[in-house]
């Protein structure tokens, strides 16, 4: 069984699909340990074999302010290694306005990544693959 998450970051199944939500943004960012906890969580549902795509939404990620410099780095550099080391085939980021594109550039990973303004898009695009 997965390890817990923190109370920033909700976890959901559709169609096969993965979603983990960050509903604090600031407060995940903010917090290395609920940060690691959440990838370690990631990390352990979506290796999965059955789990073949995953979505992560990010909440009020332009609350962010001056901090989304360092959480872009974090996002370059850990959850580049993140996507690769699960093995699925697609991944997509859900925020507003220009933060889905923004992380989706910064991933360096071997798996198809998109962006989409709205979980239900991201689920379709993510099943049919």
């Amino acid at each position: 069984m997965a390890k817990p998450l923190p109370e920033s970051v909700e976890h959901d199944v559709q169609n096969g699909v993965g979603i983990w939500t960050a509903t604090d943004a600031v407060g995940l960012f903010t917090d290395q340990e609920a940060l690691k906890q959440a990838e370690t969580h990631y990390e352990e549902v979506a290796s999965d074999p059955a789990m073949s795509a995953t979505i992560i939404q990010i909440n009020d990620a332009e609350q962010l302010g001056s901090g989304v410099r360092d959480s872009l780095d974090h996002i370059s550099d850990q959850w580049s290694e993140l996507a690769d080391s699960v093995d699925v085939d697609r991944l997509a980021y859900v925020a507003d306005g220009l933060m889905a594109m923004t992380v989706k550039a910064k991933i360096d990973a071997d798996v198809e990544t998109e962006s989409f303004d709205s979980v239900e898009k991201a689920v379709e695009w993510c099943t049919d693959a």
